[in-house]
């Protein structure tokens, strides 16, 4: 998404523009350090209500990335407009299709982070259900919106940068992860 049409779409929608997390993706898949508090500025962009646990967070990470995905289809025409009102220096068939390919590979990290952690612990699955509903719930107002106001939330949304590191650590250490969620519930 260009930096200009953030800008623009800021100003319509009066607050400024999410960044993207491209930064936070590239980090997780490059470094294989294991990284057991986020590095600062990781949680900035963390909802409040959001599950604390590496499980938990990763499921709401899923739920949030799904249900944007699901939110797609609905808007392409409103993107579309989007797009013309405002140029964009990317061509695509579809408006942001390469976004929205990267999202789902996303979602597939989180969703291979909560098996490895269901396999090392399978009580686990029921909470995590419950963390994606959550997840998914971020978007209830949003989809309440004309799908013109939604397809400005939908462009203004990222997932959040510890998303990433998170489904990484849960993914590389299930058991520790697993352990520590029964520990403190």
């Amino acid at each position: 998404m260009s930096l200009a049409l953030l800008m623009a779409l800021s100003l319509l929608g009066g607050q400024p523009a999410a960044p993207m997390q491209v930064a936070a993706f590239e980090r997780a898949q490059t470094t294989d350090q294991d990284q057991t508090a986020p590095a600062p500025g990781e949680t900035e962009d963390v909802p409040p209500g959001a599950p604390s646990d590496d499980y938990g967070f990763v499921g709401w990470c899923y739920g949030a990335t799904d249900e944007y995905l699901s939110i797609y289809p609905k808007i392409v025409p409103d993107l579309k407009e989007i797009d013309k009102l405002f140029g964009s220096p990317v061509r695509e068939t579809e408006p942001y299709a390469t976004d929205v390919a990267a999202e789902h590979k996303a979602a597939k990290r989180f969703a291979d982070a909560m098996a490895a952690a269901e396999k090392a612990n399978p009580t686990l699955h029921d909470q995590g259900q419950a963390n994606i509903a959550a997840g998914r719930a971020i978007w209830s107002q949003a989809e309440a919106l004309p799908e013109r106001k939604l397809a400005d939330a939908w462009l203004f949304w990222g997932i959040p940068v510890r998303c990433e590191t998170t489904a990484k650590r849960l993914h590389a250490h299930p058991q520790q992860a697993a352990a520590t969620r029964t520990t403190t519930q």
